[in-house]
């Protein structure tokens, strides 16, 4: 688990694909089943 190596650092990381608040979804095609904790660093307009 990253987390647990990292710490308290900030990781970005780029996901080709779209974050819907809920789920994201690899290169807009394949769904993850995944658990994730994640956030736009741009905001939506």
């Amino acid at each position: 688990k990253l987390h647990g190596l990292l710490g308290h650092k900030p990781v970005v990381l780029f996901y080709p694909g779209e974050y819907t608040g809920q789920s994201l979804t690899l290169f807009n095609r394949i769904p993850s089943n995944n658990y994730y904790r994640a956030f736009s660093l741009v905001p939506r307009t």
